[in-house]
């Protein structure tokens, strides 16, 4: 098992919960609907193909789902109380996040209709947040000094991955792609620390900034006029998308193109078709696309 150091320090975290009716499901028909029609819920990736992963209500409940090839799995149990799902791959392979009866929160795999437990090793809280064609998961732990760290994980090993070099005190990984790049977000050294309930939806920073880290260099991704940022996904051209918050709250989204970082309007479905899989993590969008 290989780790490595960090000074990061947890800067807080704010839940963003993303509530998207059955009627105006992204990407999503009636016909494939199945188990969360009419049911109130948030679509956090979809891909080309049509697989899409997120999460509903029912009743009093709140459960992760994936939709693909026909298929409706919903991610509950007697062990999960609250439940997302936030990754999907070509082949099918979902990750996600629960809370147990406990309050503690635990990162999850589903492959070849079984689902394995994601925890690491003297973590507080782990969460799942992107999965590899490969089958290498990617996400986001609590260690018990309330620091929150990036990891990347097989069923074999697990390394700890902070954005120490660009002076973070918090990190999060929400992605990787086939080359091993990874993207996210990470909060400056001088946000205070916290230990706030471990969010069950995705985690965003005070003062995020969006970053990659490519064959071992971090790079923050310059978002012009952006007040917080987040990498999120890969699309389908292969271009790093994310979205950010502007000075007065307005929620946009953006591109990494030829190396430079292209900002967009989060209307229209050319543009929602360029977020690929990442389009409603800080949104309500409800056009279709397919």
């Amino acid at each position: 098992m290989s780790t490595a150091t960090s000074f990061a320090t947890l800067a807080g975290v704010i839940q963003i919960g993303i509530a998207i009716t059955a009627s105006g499901g992204l990407a999503l028909s009636q016909e494939r609907e199945f188990g969360v029609r009419n049911a109130p819920h948030s679509v956090i990736r979809f891909t080309p193909e049509g697989r899409s992963v997120g999460s509903y209500r029912s009743g009093a409940e709140v459960r992760g789902y994936m939709q693909a090839e026909g298929l409706f799995v919903s991610f509950n149990s007697l062990d999960m109380n609250e439940t997302a799902a936030f990754g999907v791959n070509a082949l099918g392979e979902a990750v996600g996040t629960y809370r147990d009866a406990s309050g503690r929160v635990h990162g999850f795999v589903w492959r070849d209709g079984r689902k394995q437990d994601i925890d690491i090793p003297g973590a507080w809280d782990t969460a799942a947040f992107g999965i590899a064609d490969s089958g290498e998961v990617v996400g986001t732990y609590r260690s018990p000094d309330c620091r929150l760290h990036g990891f990347r994980w097989t069923p074999q090993d697990f390394t700890t991955i902070d954005a120490d070099r660009l002076g973070a005190s918090s990190t999060i990984i929400t992605g990787i792609d086939t080359e091993g790049t990874l993207i996210g977000q990470y909060s400056p050294a001088d946000n205070p620390p916290g230990c706030a309930q471990f969010p069950i939806s995705t985690a965003l920073l005070p003062n995020g900034k969006a970053f990659v880290l490519r064959a071992g260099v971090q790079t923050q991704l310059d978002v012009s006029g952006a007040a917080e940022s987040i990498a999120l996904g890969f699309n389908a051209t292969k271009e790093i998308v994310g979205q950010y918050k502007d000075a007065s709250g307005k929620v946009r989204g953006f591109a990494v193109a030829d190396g430079t970082v292209q900002s967009f309007d989060l209307t229209g479905k050319d543009n929602l078709r360029r977020l690929g899989s990442s389009v409603s993590w800080f949104t309500t969008a409800r056009d279709q696309i397919r």
